[in-house]
């Protein structure tokens, strides 16, 4: 087999402070460490198209790394700290200090959203986007939109969700799940109500995968194999 023609099949990365690291997993490919201006928070990938969240903005490559450009509030977005990053298709958001920005032409330009226009809270800790639903972890609870920002809503203690500062939040399917500072709490109706689990530790992130749920905790990780 003339390894040449073979195709790029998986991309690992691996990122420390200020750089990231770049494996290409196919024969006669080589591997790459690129520094990034602002370090690193997050790194998304949309096929070849990389965006890593920093403390002055974005880094976007559109050619899996070859070249890069950087996105900061003189591009539009709401603040240059840039915590958390989500991108599907055209669609990037971006978790900032100021509160949320997101592109529908990813990252050319931004429309902000904060406590001005809808947000409850400015502090995210981070996102789950479900389109045309976005789900935000707040110190005030849990805030979201079903119609891609037009209108938003928000969810706390009032509707029994366990705590409301929320540190992760994560959907799956009909079900919206929160880490909170006193274990998972878990909505089957958007939002609306809660079903809370308590744990002996601070939840710090979640992550579900069909019927088994992941909880990382200061003390380890937590595993439900029956999705709470």
């Amino acid at each position: 087999m003339n390894t040449s023609t073979l195709k790029l099949s998986t991309i690992i990365f691996m990122s420390c402070i200020q750089c990231i690291f770049i494996s290409k997993v196919s024969f006669g490919s080589p591997n790459k460490s690129i520094y990034i201006h602002g370090g690193i928070n997050e790194v998304c990938t949309q096929g070849n198209t990389f965006y890593v969240s920093s403390f002055l903005g974005i880094n976007i490559s559109e050619d899996a790394g070859l070249t890069w450009r950087n996105v900061n509030t003189t591009d539009g977005l709401a603040n240059d700290h840039v915590s958390r990053i989500y991108a599907k298709g055209d669609s990037v958001y971006a978790v900032t200090n100021a509160g949320l920005s997101v592109s529908r032409d990813r990252g050319k330009t931004w429309m902000n959203y904060s406590t001005t226009n809808g947000l409850h809270s400015d502090r995210i800790t981070d996102i789950a986007v479900n389109e045309p639903s976005v789900y935000l972890a707040t110190d005030k609870g849990i805030t979201f939109t079903n119609d891609n920002g037009l209108t938003w809503k928000y969810s706390t203690t009032e509707n029994d969700l366990g705590n409301n500062y929320v540190e992760s939040v994560f959907v799956y399917g009909s079900k919206v799940y929160a880490a909170t500072a006193l274990g998972v709490s878990v909505s089957e109706d958007n939002c609306q109500s809660w079903i809370n689990y308590s744990l002996d530790h601070t939840a710090k992130d979640i992550f579900v995968d069909a019927d088994t749920v992941y909880v990382a905790t200061e003390a380890g990780p937590y595993v439900s194999s029956d999705s709470c």
